[in-house]
């Protein structure tokens, strides 16, 4: 039976191909078509004509066929595809779209493919997805979506890797940042992962799916990091770019340029999108067309001709666009009820429901803007906050400046021939863009700088540094931004307390987190730290005490223990926090305990008696022990006297157990020595 679906399969997609003009492969073996490219065709449109979803198989494509560029592709070079509705290495099931391996838990429709997320894992936000026409321009695809371009730039700049929003080739695939989930296609959603106890990056992305390796420039740039996220800490938060497919509410033609919220309808000039309302909706009733506002042309909305504000549903409306004498028509955007409507042509089927019309127009001719690179500083030339090295007659164009440290703004000219220049405004060196290419040229020149001295802090090992864009500076020019970080010598328990900068004039500068502005005069900072007084307690143990020099003490201090053991005891071990010691120690950068145990000392016993006739039970005793003395005199003998002594010859009691058998005695903290004699027994006198 699959066999058979995989034959049936495979004679489709021949088919198609056939229809379509396309030089096709199909492999049975692993789900994937070949394709020769041919003069003049994309790999997206290749996917649109094969109903392939190029979003979805992004990844898998470029990194299958090792694209680095999509816009240089040569004809004739073979391309490997997913074969329509399956993903790459699973079976063939041509009746759903293929599902993300992950992602977030986006629920924007009741037909939209839900992701699951981990965790506490959240999605912040989402980006279409929009394949660059003929005349198109970042800022006015922007516009269509009602995303403020002049806020966003620095972001669409930063994932999409653009160095000049006027040089995208057609074609080239574009994320645009927004804050609703689009109702069909493919887009990326942006998961925030909360790291967790465990986690490494490579495993992170395998849970969303992800190629750790060919995903990385994308998480570095959302996250705004260069390194390889081999360091992560817990509870830190990671964005990640998990592409996902949403399922529309109502049927979309295949081969669709999908971009899902995004480049509206479509539009004359070669915009594209693949449309979420059905194509000939009708009720029979009559919905309002409300046409927005535009710049630089003007449009109608038609019905046979004549001008209209509402339209049955069902109807064929056109629009009618008629651009400046420098611009041409952008894009045709039609929406209702937050859904893209198909436009086609400059026509689209009124729906049912109220619409929205906007039109963008972009510029026709635009002139270059060199730039006369010069030392000591850089610059870049804006049009609406966006850098340019082209721009229409007309536009305002403002020089932003950026001197190298220790040097300022000079001078801005603008440059048309050797003859001719252009005005520039003094106030935000701004100038008109004339109808000839220019040269902008600006200069530098150095900066008066002050001296900026360090007080000695005078506290242990204590220091700090004074930094201009984390360079260690000791001199600076007025206005500049200087930050103060301090390092205290926290193993010895000091702390920051405070920033002070006083100029030479006796008059204090505001210091605002560790950050003053220099000021027209030599300045000196003060930076003040604390240390920390700990307490220290002690534990005394039995058989002895301990006592201290001190109470309380800083961390480095020197900290003397004094040891008073029992009579018969000894020193046995001391500790500072559960850490052995000695009779002295370092103040930690914290509380401290000190607690000290002992042990008896052991006696010497020694048996100065005839050894076969007296024994001791023990050689050695600690005090208190008790020691028996077994006596066995001779034949026709008898004790005659016991002497039990120490080593100052002070002579012990003895308790005698049993005469002339057993005595003991208790053992002092002394050495001792035993001694017994014997005498003879008197014959009894004879009867």
């Amino acid at each position: 039976m699959k066999k058979r679906l995989l034959s049936t399969l495979l004679a489709v997609c021949m088919v198609a191909a056939l229809f379509s003009g396309l030089s096709v492969t199909a492999s049975a073996a692993n789900n994937t078509i070949e394709h020769k490219l041919e003069r003049g065709e994309t790999v997206i449109g290749v996917c649109q004509k094969l109903g392939i979803d190029f979003y979805a198989n992004y990844r898998w494509i470029t990194e299958t066929n090792k694209i680095t560029n999509y816009g240089n592709l040569k004809p004739g070079r073979v391309i490997i595809l997913p074969k329509p509705g399956t993903t790459p290495g699973k079976p063939a099931a041509p009746s759903a779209p293929a599902a993300p391996p992950a992602g977030g838990n986006v629920t924007p429709g009741a037909n939209n493919t839900a992701l699951k997320l981990v965790g506490d894992d959240y999605i912040k936000g989402y980006y279409v997805h929009h394949v660059m026409q003929s005349g198109e321009t970042v800022g006015g695809i922007c516009r269509n979506l009602g995303v403020d371009f002049v806020s966003n730039s620095a972001e669409i700049q930063r994932v999409n890797n653009i160095k000049n929003f006027n040089r995208i080739f057609v074609g080239r695939v574009i994320k645009i940042p927004v804050t609703t989930p689009p109702t069909s296609g493919s887009f990326t959603a942006i998961v925030a992962h909360k790291v967790v106890r465990g986690d490494a990056m490579v495993n992170i992305c395998n849970t969303y799916g992800l190629s750790y390796k060919t995903a990385l420039p994308e998480i570095q740039a959302l996250n705004n990091r260069k390194d390889n996220f081999s360091s992560i800490k817990v509870g830190q938060t990671i964005l990640l770019p998990v592409i996902t497919t949403a399922v529309p509410s109502s049927n979309v033609a295949p081969g669709g340029n999908v971009t899902p919220g995004g480049n509206g309808g479509g539009s004359s000039s070669g915009g594209s999108t693949t449309p979420s309302q059905p194509s000939n909706p009708t009720d029979g009733k009559t919905y309002k067309i409300t046409a927005l506002t535009t710049n630089h042309g003007s449009y109608e909305v038609q019905v046979d001709g004549k001008r209209v504000t509402e339209a049955k549903s069902g109807t064929t409306v056109t629009v009618k666009a008629t651009p400046n004498w420098d611009h041409q028509l952008g894009n045709i955007t039609v929406t209702s009820g937050g859904k893209n409507v198909a436009v086609s042509d400059g026509k689209f089927v009124m729906p049912t429901g109220n619409v929205k019309v906007s039109v963008s127009f972009v510029s026709k001719d635009e002139y270059n803007v060199t730039r006369d690179v010069t030392s000591n500083g850089q610059f870049s030339c804006l049009v609406n906050g966006q850098a340019v090295d082209k721009a229409a007659a007309g536009h305002r164009v403002t020089v932003k400046a950026e001197p190298k440290y220790g040097y300022e703004l000079d001078s801005v000219s603008v440059i048309i021939d050797k003859d001719h220049g252009v005005d520039v405004n003094k106030n935000d060196y701004s100038f008109v863009m004339p109808d000839k290419d220019v040269t902008v040229k600006v200069t530098f020149k150095r900066a008066e700088q002050h001296t900026i001295t360090s007080a000695d802090p005078g506290a242990g090992s204590c220091y700090f540094e004074t930094r201009i864009n984390g360079k260690v500076v000791d001199k600076a020019s007025s206005g500049e931004t200087i930050n103060v970080v301090a390092f205290p010598d926290k193993a010895h328990g000091y702390k920051f307390a405070g920033t002070t900068v006083t100029t030479a004039s006796g008059r204090e500068i505001k210091v605002d987190h560790g950050k003053f502005i220099m000021p027209e005069e030599n300045v000196t900072v003060t930076v003040k730290f604390s240390q920390n007084v700990y307490t220290i307690t002690t534990q005394q143990g039995s058989n002895g005490s301990i006592s201290l020099d001190k109470s309380n003490a800083s961390a480095g201090d020197t900290v003397n223990v004094t040891v008073n053991p029992k009579e018969g005891y000894e020193l046995e071990s001391i500790t500072v926090n559960g850490k052995a010691s000695g009779t002295s120690f370092t103040m930690p950068n914290s509380d401290a305990t000190v607690s000290a145990s002992f042990k008896a000392i052991s006696y010497k016993i020694t048996n100065n008696s005839a050894a076969s006739k007296v024994s001791v039970d023990k050689s050695s005793a600690t005090i208190g022990e008790t020691v028996t003395i077994s006596v066995t005199p001779g034949e026709n003998e008898q004790v005659e006297t016991v002497y039990i002594f120490d080593e100052n010859n002070v002579y012990l009691d003895y308790k005698t157990v049993s005469a002339n058998s057993s005595y003991s005695f208790v053992m002092p903290a002394k050495n001792i020595e035993v001694q017994i004699s014997f005498k003879t027994i008197p014959a009894a006198p004879a009867e």
